[in-house]
């Protein structure tokens, strides 16, 4: 069987969710299929992983998928409840229920997810697979014996409670924070985890209700500690950081990181490949 890692949504969104896109590639590479990555398209003669669903939940993308006979499952990475997605107020969720009710099976790696989808009256078809390690992982471009000049850095959506902790380290410690969003290259990514002591994951606020692990497993797996302060972790992902309150973040950050090598053995101690085997070689 053929399988197709159908990314949907913008490229910016792409490059946000690169870590899922190229570890379930790389995964199923692995578990033997022979797999594609595609961006914003569904191949009907494969079946299609969709990363990112909730972007076409609208009747003539379903009447589409229907009439194209599409046949896929939804790797969901979204916060479903009240009745919409991640709190949008506008979200055709009667649409999005269509979609989950066509899908083969949704698989997740948030026990919130499994919970909301129960509520919803779909708790039988969706599937719980906890993140992991692939070789991928190892960034060659992340160098961490140089000479480092940050003490910390964060890349990803600059929102809510994030925006303030880092203007207040950043006050507190001149030129040695750095943020990296979506308007910055991404490339330039390793050169900043190779320079800095830390890397930050960081609570966006109250309405946070589960930790990106695919950033904590590229971070730790290339061995750059990590520091957190998030609170809502059903999944045991804030185990690869240091977690500690807000408020305390500014004497964290002044202690020495713990080794590269002792990082990367953490990361390495649950395998992605192990995780999706049990769902994928029963297809």
């Amino acid at each position: 069987m053929k399988i197709n890692i159908a990314h949907l949504g913008t490229g910016e969104w792409f490059n946000y969710k690169s870590e899922v896109i190229y570890g379930l590639f790389h995964t199923f590479n692995l578990l033997g299929y022979e797999t594609t990555v595609s961006h914003n398209q569904m191949d009907p003669k494969c079946l299609n992983i969709l990363i990112g669903a909730d972007w076409i939940a609208k009747p003539e993308h379903i009447n589409f998928m229907k009439k194209n006979q599409i046949n896929y499952f939804i790797y969901e990475i979204e916060a479903i409840y009240q009745n919409t997605i991640n709190g949008r107020g506008d979200f055709d969720f009667v649409s999005y229920l269509e979609l989950i009710d066509n899908a083969k099976q949704i698989v997740t790696p948030y026990q919130f997810c499994i919970n909301s989808y129960r509520e919803i009256g779909f708790g039988d078809k969706i599937s719980y697979v906890r993140w992991g390690f692939y070789e991928e992982l190892i960034d060659q471009n992340i160098k961490r014996n140089i000479s480092r000049s940050y003490l910390g850095v964060f890349f990803g959506l600059l929102k809510g409670n994030r925006m303030d902790t880092m203007s207040k380290l950043k006050v507190k410690f001149p030129d040695k924070f750095i943020s990296l969003g979506y308007e910055s290259p991404h490339l330039c990514r390793a050169y900043y985890l190779s320079k800095t002591n830390y890397s930050l994951s960081l609570s966006y606020g109250d309405k946070e209700h589960f930790i990106n692990p695919f950033r904590l497993q590229y971070l730790v797996a290339n061995g750059v500690a990590v520091i957190s302060d998030s609170k809502k972790d059903d999944d045991g992902y804030l185990q690869m950081t240091t977690n500690v309150n807000t408020d305390l973040i500014h004497l964290e950050i002044q202690k020495s990181p713990m080794p590269p090598k002792q990082l990367e053995e953490i990361a390495r101690s649950r395998s992605l490949f192990s995780e999706l085997k049990v769902i994928f070689s029963k297809q």
